[in-house]
């Protein structure tokens, strides 16, 4: 994996060059007052490319009004706001980018989650209704416009599952996913049988919704089963530290430190988000994936196991005191994780 990192930074910097060409060509330079103020600017996008997102956020705070003639500033600046967890300050500068109609598809999705988490759901469903139009169709944007405003204008059963038909085609697996969600945010008896339809597919790996299936069953107060649940798939899956630590959590009767109830719909969207946060990874877009990955843990705090894609983000651009940071961090998790 080391030998692929000079060859993925050259393509960041090849891109970051490609934008700055652009930016030049432009003629946008004169909205600096000097040479500073450039160097700041392109100072700050490496930074976020490097995930140094206080570096990154220092670079670009002081670059006022820039988002009016260079789009992708705001961009690079929400980025910095939510990665170092200025949720509020990032709401806010979304808003004025509203008021300048400058807003974009990073700062409505912001804005709405920050309603959302702040239990306005009206407000949250206006922002996520403007996304419909800020994306392309099969893009992961497009995923999460369609996911959002699903999720958000649910009535019953049946609406919920065919809203998300609308869902891209090539996302099938995470359609798949979400219908099983639905069962269990509506309550419904078939929410155990759709977990158990889910995480017996042959095809897909859907080992991690082992520990929501088991979880739910616990909610139903069927320990018993969900003890079953999550012997069998560890055999299946030894090493699965979300399943590990459950089992732990239960034998010794405490309580689990990855929260989630499907009856939450931040919850819900949380887990929707890490999808993303993960895809985004695997693919090495690593910056993009804490983006999201930050909206989740601030839609679902207390759900620690999310941290674990974090540090291997950051392991992984080798900001190894940042990784380490945060496994302290996962080691309260429980003795699993340590």
């Amino acid at each position: 994996m080391k030998n692929l990192k000079p060859k993925f930074k050259l393509i960041i910097f090849f891109l970051i060059f490609s934008n700055i060409f652009n930016f030049l060509s432009a003629k946008n330079t004169d909205k600096f007052s000097n040479s500073k103020d450039l160097s700041n600017y392109f100072s700050g996008i490496v930074a976020i490319n490097d995930n140094q997102y206080q570096a990154s956020y220092n670079y670009l705070k002081s670059l006022n009004n820039l988002e009016e003639s260079h789009y992708s500033y705001s961009q690079y600046y929400l980025h910095s706001l939510v990665t170092l967890k200025k949720f509020k300050d990032a709401a806010n500068y979304s808003r004025g980018l509203e008021r300048k109609k400058l807003d974009n598809f990073e700062s409505n999705l912001v804005t709405g989650i920050y309603y959302l988490e702040n239990k306005n759901f009206d407000q949250a469903k206006i922002y996520f209704k403007k996304l419909k139009n800020q994306n392309q169709p099969g893009t992961i944007q497009n995923l999460l416009s369609s996911s959002l405003n699903s999720w958000s204008n649910f009535n019953d059963i049946s609406s919920a599952l065919a809203s998300l038909k609308s869902l891209p085609n090539r996302f099938e697996n995470i359609k798949n996913i979400q219908e099983v969600f639905v069962y269990c945010y509506f309550d419904s008896e078939q929410a155990d049988d759709a977990f158990e339809k889910l995480t017996t597919n042959i095809n897909i790996n859907y080992s991690r919704y082992h520990f929501f299936h088991a979880n739910y069953l616990i909610s139903k107060g069927k320990e018993k089963k969900a003890k079953n649940i999550l012997q069998s798939s560890l055999t299946l899956y030894p090493r699965n530290l979300i399943l590990n630590q459950l089992q732990t959590d239960l034998s010794q009767k405490q309580k689990t430190n990855n929260e989630f109830n499907c009856k939450k719909i931040n919850h819900i969207i949380a887990e929707i988000l890490f999808i993303v946060a993960n895809g985004l990874s695997s693919q090495g877009n690593y910056a993009a994936s804490n983006f999201y990955l930050n909206l989740a843990k601030y839609l679902n705090p207390n759900f620690l196991s999310f941290e674990t894609l974090y540090v291997e983000n950051f392991k992984m651009t080798e900001q190894y005191p940042e990784a380490i940071k945060i496994y302290e961090k996962i080691k309260k998790i429980g003795s699993d994780y340590s």
